[in-house]
């Protein structure tokens, strides 16, 4: 599968990471996704990357993201700070690339740290893992 990008990817790579948030989505107290939505926040700027049927979107953020929800149709965005808990602010972007899978894509950030935060998007369901 070929991805169409949706906005520029940004030129982060080799900048200190500041921030790295996740934002779910539950449905009725249910997990769906933990990764609905990735905000990073380099050199000041939040940047946010998310998919939608073989596409990915990235846009820059003007406010720092905050959870949410819609309480009569039961969704809740909650958000995970992994730049906290997988210690990584202050820690610089060595790379990240997109790739295409066979049923979605995934973006793959690596840090000087050596840990990896990959962004995966399973038809059209967006997870994260730290490794």
């Amino acid at each position: 599968m070929e991805l169409e990008f949706i906005g520029a990817p940004p030129a982060i790579e080799g900048q200190t990471c500041e921030g790295l948030i996740c934002e779910g989505f539950e449905f009725e107290g249910e997990p769906i996704q933990t990764a609905n939505v990735t905000y990073l926040k380099f050199a000041g700027i939040w940047h946010r990357l998310c998919f939608d049927l073989g596409t990915v979107h990235w846009r820059t953020w003007p406010t720092d993201p905050e959870p949410w929800s819609i309480g009569e149709e039961g969704w809740n965005y909650p958000h995970i700070d992994v730049a906290l808990s997988a210690e990584l602010v202050g820690v610089r972007l060595k790379s990240y690339r997109t790739l295409a899978t066979e049923r979605g894509a995934c973006v793959i950030f690596e840090f000087e740290n050596g840990r990896k935060v990959l962004i995966n998007d399973v038809e059209d369901c967006t997870s994260y893992e730290v490794i």
